[in-house]
């Protein structure tokens, strides 16, 4: 299963740059996932916003706590219909192979579920 990371924001962001640390824009993130610590790393000055989970991080920018979220779209989009947020878009890919994995450190990689050998009932329902 690959889960693509994406930029999404409010509607209407036309402007939106990840290059000067995000010019200034606050960015929602979970904290302690993969994506806090890529941003922690690569964006040492941008103006996060921590949550505790996506859906806060979805709720942050919605709101108005926080201008763009970087993170994994399937659990975003399935939170955005779930909660009927209107005012959200996908503003771009990560940069990278449009799948890319915050964390990844080899170009084009991207985030996967895997089980260990020998536990098929799991692995079945990731196929």
């Amino acid at each position: 299963v690959q889960l693509p990371m994406v930029y999404i924001g409010r509607k209407g962001t036309t402007d939106f740059s990840d290059s000067n640390d995000f010019g200034g824009r606050r960015v929602a993130v979970e904290r302690g996932y993969a994506v806090h610590e890529y941003l922690l790393t690569r964006y040492p000055g941008a103006g996060l916003v921590e949550v505790d989970d996506t859906r806060a991080a979805v709720l942050a920018v919605a709101e108005g706590r926080a201008d763009v979220y970087l993170g994994a779209l399937a659990p975003a989009h399935r939170i955005i219909e779930a909660e009927r947020i209107s005012n959200l878009q996908v503003l771009r890919p990560l940069p990278g192979s449009g799948a890319a994995a915050p964390g990844c450190s080899t170009p084009g990689c991207s985030s996967a579920w895997c089980t260990r050998r020998g536990a098929a009932r799991h692995r079945s329902g990731l196929d």
